[in-house]
């Protein structure tokens, strides 16, 4: 019967849309999907349990504009990893589902373990119900990553963060591929905006472009 239920949930719900605004792009508030969804399990008597089964920290310092200071300063943020274990639960005949999960987050020292915990929780149920968002997905990298890199443009809201593995060689991919940022740029100019690269990571990120460029023309042959 469980999946039946689930089933029956994912069929009812019609979609949600993007509807908080972080800087320049919009994201689902973890709110509006939990509210969508609870008074479904309910109906259906569903219960899910998450669990944390591992976690693991990583300090990560950036630099941020301060007005006060009138000049960049660092900052350390927590970088909270878990691997969870969420279980749905039929309460008419006790059935089961187990699935792994994860879920990352960001935040001041008291705060990282909330981010992932609830971007973990939100990005389970959008992923395992299928809810579309919009014409983008929830996470689509380009979208956010414009945004990150429009704010690295803003003087009062200069934030350099570092970029995952992931996101760094989406950007080198869009500079060999010769296409703009939201800002006009290119993504070379704007990789070092948001990053405030030095000479020594430019060469690198120039090195490694000259290698997708190498790979992308042997796999065009």
């Amino acid at each position: 019967m469980i999946y039946q239920k689930l089933a029956k949930i994912q069929a009812a719900v019609k979609g949600l849309t993007k509807d908080t605004k972080a800087y320049s792009y919009k994201y689902v508030d973890g709110n509006k999907c939990l509210a969508s969804i609870r008074p479904l399990m309910v109906e259906y008597g569903l219960l899910l349990m998450p669990e944390v089964r591992e976690i693991s920290t990583k300090e990560v310092t950036y630099k941020v504009w301060n007005d006060k200071a009138k000049s960049l300063v660092d900052k350390t943020e927590v970088l909270v990893t878990i691997k969870m274990q969420m279980t749905w639960v039929d309460s008419e005949d006790g059935e089961m589902l187990r699935q792994e999960w994860a879920g990352t987050g960001m935040n001041d020292f008291d705060k990282g373990f909330g981010s992932a915990l609830t971007y973990g929780e939100r990005y389970y149920l959008l992923k395992f119900f299928h809810i579309p968002t919009d014409k983008d997905d929830v996470d689509f990298l380009a979208t956010t990553r414009d945004a990150a890199l429009e704010q690295a443009q803003d003087k009062k809201g200069c934030v350099f963060r570092p970029l995952d593995e992931e996101s760094y060689w989406k950007i080198v991919r869009a500079y060999v591929e010769g296409r703009k940022a939201k800002s006009g740029n290119d993504y070379r100019t704007d990789y070092q905006a948001i990053t405030n690269a030095g000479q020594a990571e430019m060469a690198k990120f120039d090195h490694d472009v000259e290698n997708v460029r190498l790979a992308m023309s042997a796999g065009a042959r």
